[in-house]
């Protein structure tokens, strides 16, 4: 991969976050976000439809997995009270 695929997929993310409920959206933090809207390719145009589904948008698989580990990290409170348990 090579820095214009993650331009691309930062974009993505951004568009898929801005669609989010806001509770959501809020636990990512600031500095993930920053890091996206820095390095997202200029020029690049993508409107998420939460109606569709991510393949049916041709959502790159960089995108796909950054948005599973948002999801993974932040978002599954049942992943992340067993992950606090398994760290004591």
């Amino acid at each position: 991969m090579n820095s214009r695929d993650y331009g691309i997929a930062y974009a993505e993310v951004l568009s898929i976050l801005e669609q989010v409920p806001r509770e959501y959206y809020e636990k990512v933090p600031m500095e993930l976000y920053k890091l996206f809207n820095e390095n997202q390719k200029r020029g690049y145009f993508f409107e998420y439809n939460p109606k569709k589904s991510l393949d049916e948008q041709n959502v790159s698989p960089l995108a796909k997995s950054i948005i599973a580990i948002l999801y993974e990290d932040y978002w599954d409170e049942t992943l992340n009270e067993l992950k606090i348990c398994l760290t004591k």
